[in-house]
């Protein structure tokens, strides 16, 4: 950093005079494992509670839903929930699977108002939704 006015110059990141020691070392190698642990059961958790949801969604059927009436598509097989509690009320929530290589890794969750959601700590990345 270049203070124009004193013509000081100062680095802006300071660098460590020593080296960090094999232990230093060795703690943040264990506490980047743990952390990436933490994540791949959170991960785990979200395809279960997503094969939760889709288990329990029913075929949309005849009543429809506001949001594929908006847009104008059929209902392709996805799921809705009647009756989800969403934030503060209830409402009619579509579950759509997300595939990745023939296994449901997370739904995509669709409220009446068109607000979309994917689940917590999931990883739709590199999946698919057929709609």
């Amino acid at each position: 950093v270049w203070n124009w006015k004193t013509d000081y110059y100062e680095p802006f990141f300071r660098t460590r005079a020593n080296p960090p020691t094999e232990a230093e070392l060795a703690a943040q190698a264990k506490v980047r494992r743990e952390a990436e642990q933490e994540r791949e059961r959170a991960r785990v958790n979200a395809r279960g509670r997503a094969k939760s949801l889709w288990e329990q969604g029913d075929p949309v059927g005849p009543a429809g839903h506001p949001y594929l009436t908006k847009k104008g598509v059929g209902d392709h097989g996805i799921r809705v929930i009647r009756g989800m509690r969403r934030g503060e009320g209830h409402d009619d929530t579509l579950v759509i699977p997300v595939w990745r290589a023939g296994e449901l890794i997370t739904v995509q969750l669709i409220g009446t108002s068109g607000v979309k959601r994917f689940l917590k700590h999931s990883t739709p990345k590199g999946g698919f939704e057929s709609m």
